[in-house]
């Protein structure tokens, strides 16, 4: 296949599945912020600053939740 007629396929097809596809509503619980470190260090302190912010643009609560000894990316069931 030729990159012209290649590019004329995904031209024609990905604004189709792209309208069959909805978006839900995320966050629809609150966000959960994990920092593995303690309370009252500077990664903490700086996600306690960002998360204020980051509630008012999503229109959701935020929880910072200190949690020092969990890896970098838990996988969040808890």
């Amino acid at each position: 296949m030729t990159k012209c007629a290649l590019l004329a396929i995904s031209a024609t097809t990905l604004p189709v599945i792209a309208g069959y596809t909805h978006a839900q509503n995320f966050p629809s619980k609150p966000l959960r912020i994990i920092v593995s470190a303690i309370a009252g260090s500077a990664p903490d302190a700086r996600v306690r600053q960002i998360a204020p912010k980051l509630a008012e643009a999503l229109g959701q609560h935020v929880i910072v939740d200190n949690h020092p000894r969990t890896y970098p990316v838990p996988d969040g069931d808890e």
